[in-house]
């Protein structure tokens, strides 16, 4: 590990009082002396709104963001990541972890870890946490929230399909 290592992410661009038209990633292997950064492409929808850029490092100097890609400016959101394998200096464009579901709410507020012990059985696993909110389905005027989880035990090529994890909740962090 290079302690040396920083990575920072950001939205750009505020359209509609939050969120940002698109997210950016910047990354220094010096301690912040010289950075790198470029805009991180989403998925779907580009340029609409990006939002809640989430940043963790794993092996070999892979960096990971994650962000909230919206579909149709409010309702929608799905959650998307980029993976730099080079430390920081370029990254792919983003791809989709969790679609978007414009009918009903949106996925949101979500949270990445990186299992980084030797001694654990799941070392280098990456870890996605997330809020769904059902705007379709308000409950007294209040709209509902769960949690769910993701996981990629690949070093975030591919990600399981989401599960469940708490029928009531939001801003879910993970570590």
């Amino acid at each position: 590990e290079n302690p040396g290592r920083i990575l920072v992410g950001a939205h750009y661009g505020i359209p509609f009082g939050f969120g940002g038209h698109s997210m950016y990633a910047w990354a220094s292997g010096d301690g912040g002396r010289t950075w790198t950064g470029q805009r991180i492409p989403a998925p779907r929808f580009d340029g609409e709104l990006a939002a809640d850029v989430v940043v963790s490092f794993a092996r070999a100097g892979a960096l990971y963001t994650f962000l909230f890609a919206d579909s149709t400016k409010v309702k929608g959101g799905g959650i998307a990541v980029a993976r730099s394998t080079d430390g920081g200096q370029s990254f792919p464009p983003a791809i989709q972890v969790v679609p978007g579901d414009s009918a009903h709410g949106a996925s949101d507020k979500e949270w990445i870890a990186v299992d980084r012990s030797p001694a654990s059985p799941f070392q280098h696993s990456v870890y996605l946490t997330w809020s769904y909110k059902d705007f379709a389905h308000r409950v007294n005027g209040l709209i509902p929230s769960d949690v769910s989880l993701a996981v990629s035990r690949d070093g975030g090529a591919t990600f399981s399909p989401s599960r469940r994890i708490a029928d009531d909740g939001s801003f879910a962090q993970i570590g």
